[in-house]
């Protein structure tokens, strides 16, 4: 494991760590988190913290460029077979917007359209993706869980 200095970088470092897919039960769901009938709030959601994993491992990268071989395998993971945007400056993301309805490839398989903006200090830029998120029932301790993975493509 890597030593780092700051605790942003360490919660970083172990999000990587962490496996990619995202579980949710409804025991674990707040009335606050309601969903509608095809999950929309649950999916965009993911897609907003999935992003936000990337750019957060994206600037890491630019401040820690001696971690590159790392860093490159989990933005891969997230992004596919290319990286999403590069950047020689940090980056925040702003206006996550859903674009379309999902796409359902299958049961198990939808594919999201939305766009966001890129801010760095030269500026800010629209951009768009496709989300793709796999669903997948698993059973812990007796209970069913919905667990989604999520990667990014190129629109």
């Amino acid at each position: 494991m890597w030593a780092c200095n700051s605790g942003t970088q360490t919660d970083t470092l172990e999000k990587m760590e962490a496996e990619e897919a995202v579980s949710v039960s409804e025991a674990d769901m707040s009335e606050e988190t309601t969903l509608s009938l095809d999950g929309t709030l649950l999916y965009d959601k993911i897609i907003t913290q999935k992003l936000q994993e990337y750019v957060d491992l994206q600037n890491l990268l630019i401040e820690h460029p001696e971690f590159r071989g790392e860093l490159q395998k989990s933005l891969e993971q997230l992004a596919r077979d290319s990286l999403i945007f590069s950047a020689n400056e940090a980056v925040t993301i702003s206006d996550i917007t859903r674009m379309d309805d999902a796409e359902i490839v299958s049961d198990s398989l939808k594919r999201i359209p939305f766009s966001f903006n890129i801010v760095t200090e030269s500026g800010t830029r629209k951009d768009s993706l496709i989300a793709v998120i796999r669903t997948k029932t698993v059973q812990i301790d007796g209970v069913n869980m919905d667990s989604y993975k999520i990667s990014f493509e190129p629109q």
